[in-house]
């Protein structure tokens, strides 16, 4: 056991994001590896992306391999749909999401279905390797929907 505290705080004159940052980059700086180990959550979509740019502040613009860094919510305060509510919509809110394993076999499904209209038959994939492939593609998505990014 270290003698580290288990709570960490930060005074409100400071960046949470550049203190957190610094301080990784201060317990991990040894091992470029060791970072990517870490998980991070924070609240929201925004959090995430300017603690990305804390890191390459504190950096200096080198190469990291950075923490995964997750936000809680999927939604920032400046997105059109706040709190599972569509702006219009009656107050209605958002169906709930399709359960993890439902949603990768279903890509699993289309994953097998496009080798199979492909001409070229002979690297159609076995249904563990289509389900692989769905997990991958399944974490692909949630990536870009994270970063907002278009497919």
């Amino acid at each position: 056991m270290t003698d580290r505290p288990a709570i960490f705080t930060i005074p409100a004159s400071q960046s949470l994001v550049d203190v957190l940052a610094k301080g990784l980059l201060e317990d991990y700086g040894d091992d470029p590896l060791a970072l990517s180990n870490v998980l991070i959550f924070l609240p929201t979509r925004r959090a995430a992306r300017t603690l990305r740019e804390a890191f390459l502040r504190e950096s200096d613009g080198r190469a990291l391999m950075l923490p995964r860094i997750l936000p809680l919510g999927d939604v920032d305060d400046d997105d059109p749909i706040l709190g599972g509510v569509l702006p219009g919509a009656q107050g209605e809110a958002l169906p709930p999401a399709i359960p993890a394993l439902e949603r990768t076999l279903l890509l699993a499904k289309l994953v097998q279905a496009w080798f199979d209209a492909r001409q070229d038959r002979a690297d159609t994939p076995s249904p563990d390797q289509a389900f692989h492939l769905a997990t991958e593609l399944a974490r692909l998505l949630d990536s870009l929907q994270t970063e907002q990014k278009p497919l």
